[in-house]
């Protein structure tokens, strides 16, 4: 039986090299079924003209009119989305090529509704410093789920409402929803899947990272030379 297609909501704003790792990511995929749903504003750059051309394959950029919240864009997503299942695929954040074929099996196995990676690893910009994200830190909803890589599938999202229209938390709102709801959500253990990518422009601030982190080893799976590429990106696009 052939894998079922999974589409990836990538909701970005001005952040043409972050996107460009982040479609780097998503080529390198070992889940053959896929596409990229890039969920953009009206006023942002010409996209197409800043992706590198070798990551355009299954890729199926967006423009929505006026500036939106990245809830929005995703729930505008779901509605173009080609496949039955759905992953959020942050624009900043690591995923390694098993993401998706890992991920995605508890939903297949009908053992969950949601399912998110573990919270395990943070990595800080521009300081290129590594940390461990603390179980109960405000970011992670429960069993130590990081909110941003959440895969379900679109019944399960529609009928938990979609994302919020929040800047911040549009993800755990509808997963608090789910679970007021009784439909299940639950962890995947983050081996070396998936990392929790820290700049100046996102929302997790200093206090944060000083109240809920200890000091961690680079993971053996994050190259020094990604390191270096993802300085890069935060220099360009802060």
């Amino acid at each position: 039986m052939p894998e079922p297609k999974i589409s990836c909501l990538i909701a970005t704003h001005g952040r043409p090299h972050y996107l460009n790792l982040a479609l780097e990511f998503f080529q390198k995929q070992t889940w053959p079924n896929k596409e990229a749903l890039v969920l953009i504003d009206s006023d942002d750059l010409p996209i197409k003209s800043t992706i590198r051309k070798d990551l355009l394959k299954d890729v199926n950029v967006i423009r929505l009119p006026g500036r939106r919240p990245p809830g929005e864009k995703r729930n505008f997503g779901v509605m173009r989305a080609q496949g039955k299942y759905l992953a959020i695929w942050d624009d900043d954040d690591w995923y390694a090529p098993n993401r998706l074929a890992d991920e995605i099996q508890p939903i297949l196995q009908n053992k969950t509704d949601f399912a998110a990676f573990q919270t395990d690893i943070v990595f800080v910009l521009p300081e290129k410093r590594w940390l461990k994200l603390e179980p109960g830190a405000t970011r992670v909803i429960g069993n130590g789920l990081n909110d941003t890589s959440t895969v379900c599938t679109v019944e399960s999202w529609n009928k938990a409402g979609g994302n919020s229209s929040s800047m911040i938390g549009e993800i755990h709102d509808m997963l608090r929803r789910a679970r007021k709801m009784k439909m299940r959500v639950d962890p995947v253990k983050n081996k070396n899947h998936f990392v929790y990518v820290r700049h100046p422009s996102t929302m997790m601030g200093p206090r944060f990272l000083t109240d809920h982190c200890l000091m961690a080893k680079r993971p053996y799976t994050f190259s020094r030379s990604l390191e270096d590429r993802y300085l890069e990106a935060c220099r360009r696009d802060g």
